[in-house]
């Protein structure tokens, strides 16, 4: 049994199930893993009192104001580390100095900072710990059958695509960067189409392209206060496919001659809707964890693959401040 320590317990830590039945949304850490078989979840640590009583009335063991005191405590085998990304860097370092952590499941980014995230990654491997990163929408069912008629020709090229998203090109943007980098693999270039409004002093808004050998993508950043939308679109040689919500939903839509003009061919009328288990996704996580710390080859991003994202988001940012 993997024990799991918990350092961060704000939404994606904990707060998103806490106004759903237990079971019917696994979209948290906390929850994923004390329901998952594999998992004892043994501890949490938040600096905020309210958060830490909620995680102990909620689930039932102990949370700690201090990560040392926590680790010292617990001994567990697998952090999650879920407090916001500027820790990230620091607290990742300071789990290093602990023998009893093997396996550590970050929250994206790693850093906003590309050389500082390089640097944690080597330290990794120099101890021989494995380190993940959730861009959890890799890890889902869905995805994975996307992935599958990628690969075997039921989606062909060539492909154009268009990505829509709001609150920002590291926190939103990423995810759906990631995600394409998971289906198509190496990104040939990048490009900035339009300059957009810095969020905050880490996070930015821009349009922006890349492009894959099957394909180029087009993203679009929309203001979030207006209302939040985070949307895939892309269209195949064989059909379009929609991938909504952020992901709970996913259409296929083939290709069938049209009824009013026979010989004109269009997208089919008959939607395929293909199974996704988004509202449990972080469940899905928790699973493809286990099966990599067992040893198999699982669909989760690796600290090196989301490197590689943060890298194509690095450069267009600074593309952007130098055309600024």
């Amino acid at each position: 049994m993997n024990t799991v320590l918990i350092i961060g317990l704000g939404n994606i830590g904990m707060g998103y199930d806490l106004n759903h039945p237990s079971g019917d949304y696994v979209l948290t850490h906390a929850r994923a893993f004390q329901m998952h078989p594999q998992f004892e979840l043994i501890g949490g640590v938040d600096f905020d009192m309210e958060r830490r009583h909620l995680f102990e009335s909620n689930y039932g063991c102990s949370a700690y104001a201090n990560l040392n005191e926590a680790i010292k405590a617990t001994n567990p085998n697998v952090v999650v580390v879920s407090n916001p990304t500027e820790e990230h860097i620091d607290t990742l370092f300071n789990i290093l100095n602990f023998d009893s952590p093997k396996v550590v499941l970050c929250e994206k980014p790693v850093s906003f900072d590309l050389k500082k995230a390089k640097e944690i990654i080597s330290a990794f491997k120099a101890k021989k710990r494995s380190l993940y990163v959730n861009y959890m929408r890799c890890s889902d069912v869905g995805v994975a059958e996307l992935y599958q008629r990628i690969r075997t020709g039921k989606i062909l090229g060539p492909m154009k695509g268009v990505v829509w998203y709001t609150n920002g090109l590291l926190n939103n943007a990423s995810h759906y960067l990631n995600l394409l980098q998971y289906l198509f693999g190496e990104i040939k270039d990048s490009t900035v189409l339009s300059a957009g409004r810095a969020l905050n002093e880490f996070d930015v808004e821009l349009d922006f392209q890349v492009s894959f050998q099957q394909g180029k993508f087009n993203f679009f950043a929309l203001p979030s206060e207006k209302f939040s939308h985070n949307a895939l679109e892309i269209i195949a040689a064989n059909g379009r496919l929609r991938y909504e919500s952020g992901g709970e939903h996913i259409i296929w839509e083939g290709i069938d001659s049209n009824k009013m003009f026979p010989e004109r061919v269009t997208l089919s009328s008959n939607n395929e809707y293909i199974s996704s288990d988004f509202h449990r996704i972080q469940w899905h996580v928790a699973d493809k964890l286990s099966a990599c710390i067992n040893g198999n080859s699982e669909q989760i991003c690796s600290g090196e693959d989301a490197v590689k994202t943060l890298e194509v988001l690095t450069n267009l940012i600074r593309d952007n401040d130098k055309d600024e």
